[in-house]
């Protein structure tokens, strides 16, 4: 009965933040999703996906399914590959998400790559990461190819499943959320339009030339979106992934899963 309790208060506060972003639909602007269950498939429907390269495995996912996301072991070579498409050279707004385990041993190690399109000087792209110390959860742009505008925010929690999202705002800013909450900002400099026809594939799970950018730990569920997500849809992507919408009632549905309400 208490547990029964526990859900029901769970489900009206989650609606209730749900509340402003009725009849929101997370397939608008959404360019790839690549759910890693047992492949590399991309679920989004416009055909980027990908190919599995090196020492990746499979593993179980945040609610303990078996080979539904993938582990990757911090090697340069070992990663999933997207191949250069028009599609992922996006210039305006952009939302970059995944669900992450970060293996404390990448600490001081590896700058870990989660999804980057980005190279060396003068092919620098888009990424959500890790780099520096303590595992902050980051996202970075770049406005001209050569530089890189980052930001950095909380760190994320050690050999524990995470959900990061990296938002790029034109000209305002750029934001990282770590378990749907905005983590830091950075609103220095901000450009109208980002670089990111550097002609290099996008990566899950490393860096395109890079010997020490490889994730060490897991990834599950990775989006990408052409438009800059609001928190709220963040919160929304975070809890039911790219296919989840709100009815005119207010009620979440998920379109894939176990759980409706």
């Amino acid at each position: 009965m208490r547990n029964r309790l526990l859900l029901a208060i769970t489900c009206v506060v989650f609606v209730g933040l749900l509340s402003s972003v009725s009849m929101a639909d997370l397939t608008e602007g959404l360019v790839g999703y690549w759910p890693l269950d047992g492949d590399a498939t991309d679920m989004s429907g416009n055909g980027l996906d990908g190919t599995i390269n090196g020492n990746v495995t499979m593993t179980e996912d945040r609610h303990g399914n078996a080979d539904s996301a993938m582990l990757f072991p911090g090697e340069e070579n070992s990663h999933v590959a997207i191949e250069d498409d028009p599609k992922l050279n996006i210039m305006e707004g952009m939302t970059l998400a995944a669900w992450v385990i970060a293996d404390s041993a990448m600490e001081g190690v590896n700058n870990g790559r989660i999804f980057s399109k980005q190279a060396g000087g003068g092919a620098r792209s888009w990424n959500i990461n890790t780099e520096n110390a303590g595992l902050p959860a980051s996202f970075q742009i770049s406005p001209d190819g050569a530089s890189i505008l980052p930001v950095d925010g909380e760190p994320f929690p050690p050999d524990e499943w995470a959900h990061i999202a990296g938002v790029f705002r034109p000209g305002k800013a750029i934001e990282v959320y770590l378990n749907g909450q905005l983590s830091a900002t950075n609103d220095m400099g901000v450009p109208d339009e980002q670089f990111s026809a550097n002609g290099q594939p996008a990566l899950i799970g490393a860096r395109n030339a890079c010997d020490n950018c490889g994730w060490l730990g897991a990834i599950d569920e990775v989006v990408i979106y052409n438009r800059d997500l609001s928190a709220d849809e963040i919160v929304l992507l975070m809890g039911k992934g790219p296919f989840a919408a709100v009815e005119p009632s207010g009620k979440l549905t998920a379109t894939w899963g176990a759980i409706k309400y």
